[in-house]
């Protein structure tokens, strides 16, 4: 994590989640892909068009987007999720720092892990994978203790 004393949202996420993790690491030739529609508009621009502009993939947070609810804006559904999921991780974090979702593609499908959020998709590298929070079977649903 470097010598800073503050960690980023980022690093307190991940070391939380590693802190309630348990199992083998995931299959290093495994990808996670971010499915997206191409032609959607975010901030009047088709998806991809921005994404080429920008050369970033950005949260619900900056984007105003979603396929789902419209919900990412602090005290929304999405803003609560990533809350619990993350213990507060980026409750005051920048909407630029915030998580972007995609899904593992253990089917290894050509079309990507989650078509249905988009016909569209871009495969991280293996190195990402060390870098990315899993969350089976969906963010959306409440965690079960046992």
């Amino acid at each position: 994590m470097g010598t800073n004393a503050f960690p980023t949202p980022q690093q307190r996420a991940i070391l939380h989640v590693a802190s309630r993790s348990a199992g083998p690491p995931v299959d290093p030739t495994l990808r996670a892909t971010l499915n997206f529609h191409p032609d959607r508009l975010a901030q009047g621009k088709p998806n991809l068009e921005a994404l080429a502009e920008h050369g970033i993939y950005s949260s619900q947070f900056v984007t105003g987007t979603s396929n789902g609810g419209l919900t990412a804006f602090p005290g929304g559904d999405r803003w609560r999720w990533e809350s619990r999921i993350f213990n507060g991780a980026y409750d005051n974090a920048a909407a630029s720092e915030r998580p972007v979702y995609g899904a593992l593609n253990f089917r290894r499908k050509p079309i990507g892990a989650a078509p249905r959020f988009g016909s569209a998709h871009l495969r991280l590298t293996a190195e990402a994978i060390s870098r990315t929070t899993f969350c089976y079977p969906d963010s959306v649903l409440g965690r079960v203790e046992e």
